[in-house]
């Protein structure tokens, strides 16, 4: 994330400064999710996007800032409430758990010897202690196709039985923590926290988090394997069936697919400011939220011009 000072014309938050000055992605924001300082900092960095002084963010921190509205305000039955920011809804949250659950989590973690020994190798090749490993995985998102996906509780429940809710953990009112890990060569899955809410979602649509620790025993995070070949994830590359293919993660099942999309005229109108509205216009891009689909990934081709060998500096949709 780089920011051009010569066009700034406004005093930066201390938030943005910070992620500025440390690097750190907006994703992982310094301040609590939820909190003014969180918002006042995500809305001033859309702001400077949007008038070309804030550049090179990661493709977790441009979805943040060009497919939500997260940082602005709206007023719902005479209330002012904060867009495309997830609440609590009868107690439950159904969003990425924060710090407190992921503690609980790895207190539950500490019990299973396979777990500790994944983390315990990764804290020595990091040279961190293992809770601080824990953290960094666990919170890793799961747009960058990392080690966290969400993922349907009904696509789960079959692999969770009675003896995987443990009594002795706190069952408080949080969303589930579900590590994903192998065994003797074998998948499995524990729930280490949220275990009371699991019992109250099984059988519904609601999404789940689960921690991938399968990555750490069979590659790196930065890659997947697809049809035994390891692949890196979000990376769109050319060639394939159309004129570009990207290998990721369907968030459903948290398999890696193959999607090809694209055709050779894309190309020479990418820095063309009319055809990119009439494409964005035309295909309905605000709304491709699928990585799984073509769709998605035709409508922000420019994101990704250095990887295909295009030029362009545009980063939004066509």
């Amino acid at each position: 994330m780089l920011l051009t000072e010569s066009k700034l014309t406004e005093v930066l938050t201390e938030g943005l400064r910070y992620h500025l000055d440390t690097r750190t992605p907006l994703y992982e924001n310094v301040y609590r999710p939820g909190s003014e300082s969180y918002f006042s900092t995500i809305k001033q960095a859309r702001h400077l996007l949007n008038k070309g002084i804030l550049t090179e963010l990661c493709l977790e921190d441009m979805e943040l800032l060009f497919e939500t509205e997260v940082g602005e305000f709206g007023v719902f039955e005479g209330k002012k409430v904060p867009l495309d920011f997830p609440m609590l809804n009868e107690n439950i949250v159904v969003t990425e758990p924060q710090t407190t659950e992921l503690t609980q989590a790895w207190n539950t973690a500490k019990q299973n010897q396979t777990i500790v020994s994944i983390i315990n190798d990764q804290a020595q090749k990091k040279n961190m202690e293992p809770y601080n490993v824990w953290l960094d995985i666990a919170s890793k998102g799961k747009a960058a196709g990392g080690a966290a996906y969400t993922i349907n509780v009904s696509a789960i429940s079959q692999y969770l039985a009675e003896e995987d809710m443990n009594p002795d953990v706190d069952v408080s009112k949080v969303m589930p923590v579900i590590v994903e890990y192998k065994e003797e060569g074998t998948k499995k899955y524990a729930i280490l926290t949220g275990e009371e809410v699991y019992r109250e979602i099984q059988g519904t649509n609601t999404d789940v988090w689960v921690i991938d620790l399968t990555i750490f025993q069979e590659g790196t995070v930065s890659e997947a394997k697809y049809q035994g070949k390891e692949v890196a994830l979000n990376k769109p590359k050319r060639g394939g069936s159309k004129a570009y293919y990207v290998y990721t993660r369907n968030p459903k099942t948290g398999k890696v697919i193959k999607v090809s999309f694209g055709s050779g005229g894309l190309k020479a109108k990418i820095n063309n400011p009319e055809a990119r509205r009439n494409f964005a216009a035309r295909h309905n891009c605000p709304a491709k939220k699928d990585k799984t689909k073509a769709g998605y990934w035709s409508c922000r081709l420019p994101r990704y011009a250095s990887l295909l060998g295009l030029k362009s500096s545009f980063g939004g949709y066509w």
